[in-house]
């Protein structure tokens, strides 16, 4: 992520110190210029951190797929067996179902 170099900023102390040695439209420009810089990298931020929800969604839903498969490559001979497949294929599912509900939300 390319963020602005942190000179590129004024702070709001910084204006107060410049307030007595430069005129008010340089102020005023140099707050909207720090005001925009900063509304930026909050959404380069934002972006990068749906980028990592996303990445990390993704991959515990592949590993939940894999967990699936391991399931029904189980040889138990019992007769429960298919009932408790059954079962906790259900919760991967489900599981798979919040992941997929969280990752489209955003907060």
């Amino acid at each position: 992520m390319n963020l602005p170099e942190a000179a590129t900023f004024e702070t709001p102390d910084s204006l107060l110190k410049l307030m007595d040695s430069k005129p008010a439209d340089f102020i005023r420009l140099a707050a909207l210029q720090s005001i925009a810089s900063y509304k930026h990298n909050v959404g380069l931020f934002y972006k990068e951190a749906s980028r990592y929800e996303s990445t990390l969604a993704d991959s515990t839903i592949k590993q939940l797929d894999i967990l699936h498969n391991e399931i029904d490559k189980l040889n138990i001979t019992s007769p429960a067996t298919p009932s408790v497949t059954k079962s906790l294929r259900i919760v991967l599912e489900r599981f798979k179902l919040i992941i997929n509900m969280f990752s489209c939300s955003r907060f």
